[in-house]
């Protein structure tokens, strides 16, 4: 349920953030969640 909301927020923001920094950003917190995702899937799994 947060997800879109933090993808629509992410959306604003960038209006006002230069393109690099954006796309950095999202990079970032991309990767941070499929990081986290399978840390999570593998504790299940184990």
């Amino acid at each position: 349920m947060l997800l879109p909301n933090f993808v629509d927020m992410e959306m604003k923001l960038s209006l006002h953030i230069n393109d690099d920094l954006q796309k950095t950003v999202i990079t970032n917190v991309m990767t941070l969640v499929c990081h986290n995702n399978v840390r999570s899937i593998i504790m299940n799994i184990f």
